[in-house]
Order: structure tokens, then sequence, then C-alpha cells
């Protein structure tokens, strides 16, 4: 009866995250995660990749990581309009 109550009060929310999988030119992915800086991992085959990013945004999610990132200075992102001249 009490693992009900538990499982009743645990929210869980579905998040998507776009991930990028670069070929590596000995073989196997590295994964990249643009929304979560700092958030990479690699595996040997596009299956393993896969689990691997999964576990990967999981442990970037976790409470115990979102202190220590606290701490980190905060990224700025700009984007910059470059004008060229004509040769």
């Amino acid at each position: 009866m009490a693992s009900r109550r538990i499982a009743k009060s645990r929210r869980e929310t579905v998040q998507t995250y776009a991930v990028h999988f670069h070929p590596q030119p000995g073989g196997g992915y590295t994964v990249t995660v643009p929304a979560l800086p700092g958030c990479i991992t690699e595996g040997d085959t596009l299956d393993e990749a896969r689990a691997m990013v999964r576990d990967a945004i999981e442990c970037y999610l976790a409470p115990s990581s979102r202190r220590t990132r606290a701490s980190a200075p905060a990224r700025r992102t700009e984007q910059l309009a470059v004008t060229r001249k004509a040769v």
C-alpha cells in the first residue's frame, strides 16, 4: 500500500532533447546534447550511443548535478551579424 502512495505522489515528466551523433574515424560515435552544455558521451554502435546518451542526460538532470552546475559561471550565447566587403 505504501508503494502505491509513493508512486502516485511522484511526478514524472517527459522531456525531449535534440542529440547529435558524430561518427568517429576509428568507428563509434560521440554524442552531444546542445541544450545541455557539457553533456557528451560516446558509444561503439548507434544503439550503444543512444543508451549512453539517455544515461548522460539523466545524470545531467539529477538534483546533485544541478547543485554542482549552479556554482559554475553561466555561459552566454549571442548571435552576431557580420558584413563582408565585396571583393
